[in-house]
């Protein structure tokens, strides 16, 4: 069952409640403006979930992701509390398309013939919340950066294989399912420009990076994906399979006053 721990629901629960307080208390303050901001660019992987070397498909519990370069798309809320600090909310969505050659390569190894497989994308979903800071540096130009933490959600990309035999017939089909993983504790860091286009639009410029591990810890035969294990473990044993999600962001955006 993939239930959300009940530390990061208190933590996401107390973060959205803190910032509408903060809402309601002064959103008719001129001096204390909301921003609602709307990005979206290009997210780099990088480690373990980059990694896509077939001798290091699995260290202990730690396994690779074989992410590409993917897109990434955020919304956020922000409230500035004075000339230079503030507290965010922020959502986002992030894919990558995984490389699917890392099976193929695998199951070669195996088999001894020729295999192709269907890799379908990660997924990644975060909420995060966090203080902002903010130095003017020009008339228009000013410097944006920020911390936040919360938490993500992702699942195991389902894939499916075919082993060929010399003359291209097929010898063995199989497919393993998406793996739903529970959400995990996850954090950013960003810095950034903003350029005022108008009193109430600005123009934003963003470098992220994020990071997060996300756990699946099933049995077997609970439709966990088809994976070498360096350590074999009875068909009823427990199986935990740990996934970096790091990666590094640039986007481009617009922020609207409020």
């Amino acid at each position: 069952m993939t239930t959300t721990p009940k530390h990061y629901q208190h933590f996401l629960i107390t973060s959205v409640l803190s910032l509408l307080l903060f809402i309601e208390a002064t959103a008719q303050s001129k001096d204390h403006p909301l921003m609602v901001s709307l990005t979206g660019g290009l997210s780099f992987p990088v480690g373990r979930f980059a990694d896509n070397n077939v001798a290091t498909l699995s260290t202990g519990s730690s396994m690779i992701g074989a992410a590409g370069t993917g897109w990434t798309g955020n919304i956020q809320i922000g409230y500035r509390l004075n000339t230079h600090f503030g507290i965010a909310l922020t959502g986002g969505v992030s894919e990558y398309k995984r490389d699917g050659s890392i099976f193929a390569k695998y199951y070669e190894l195996i088999y001894g013939n020729k295999s192709t497989v269907d890799s379908k994308q990660w997924s990644v979903v975060k909420v995060l919340a966090g203080p902002t800071y903010t130095a003017t540096l020009s008339k228009k130009l000013s410097f944006r950066s920020g911390l936040s933490a919360g938490i993500v959600k992702t699942a195991i990309p389902d894939y499916s294989f075919t082993i060929n035999g010399p003359m291209g017939e097929i010898l063995l089909e199989r497919s393993a399912g998406k793996a739903k993983m529970p959400a995990a504790f996850a954090y950013q860091a960003n810095a950034g420009l903003g350029y005022e286009l108008s009193k109430k639009v600005m123009l934003l410029f963003d470098v992220n990076y994020f990071d997060a591990t996300a756990t699946d810890n099933r049995p077997p035969s609970m439709g966990r994906p088809i994976m070498p294990s360096p350590n074999p473990q009875p068909a009823y044993a427990q199986v935990e399979e740990k996934y970096k999600l790091s990666a590094f962001s640039a986007t481009l955006g617009i922020g609207f006053g409020l």
